[in-house]
């Protein structure tokens, strides 16, 4: 499916790519294990019956205006997996690592979100870490833009 330059409302195409995205996070097979998937709420990283999760963060972008009246929007998102470790922190560490590595593979895989937008970009990547609030929780996380490019309205 290809890209066609969009002249809908901002606020429906960035629906349209936040629905994409959570299906194609929620029904990939290399994801089965991951439990959770928030979109933008706070977690309580308490529950650990909820771990493995993914926590997707929308982030804010900056808009490009380009000439003939058109215009490309990065539509940010923060990928971020939790992984719970009771006895050793090495295995909850690289659990996240590469729950991480996943999500990266699974939406780079198609860098066009099934014709919803232009390209798909990785940012960064970050390494796993140990939650402040839990010693036991470890979380790392990757980076996307998902371009679109849209044209002025007649």
């Amino acid at each position: 499916m290809s890209y066609t330059p969009d002249s809908r409302n901002l606020a429906d195409i960035r629906k349209e790519i936040k629905t994409e995205l959570l299906a194609k996070l929620k029904s990939t097979d290399g994801l089965k294990n991951i439990q959770t998937v928030v979109y933008g709420d706070r977690v309580n990283i308490g529950k650990t019956s909820s771990m493995p999760l993914l926590w997707v963060l929308p982030v804010p972008h900056q808009p490009d205006l380009r000439g003939g009246h058109t215009e490309l929007h990065d539509f940010t998102f923060t990928f971020v997996t939790m992984a719970y470790s009771v006895n050793n922190p090495e295995d909850g560490k690289e659990q996240a690592e590469d729950l991480t590595a996943k999500v990266y593979d699974v939406l780079l895989s198609d860098r066009t979100l099934s014709g919803k937008v232009l390209d798909v970009r990785p940012i960064n990547i970050d390494p796993s870490y140990e939650a402040e609030a839990n010693s036991k929780v470890y979380w790392a996380s990757c980076e996307f833009a998902f371009r679109i490019q849209r044209r002025e309205r007649k």
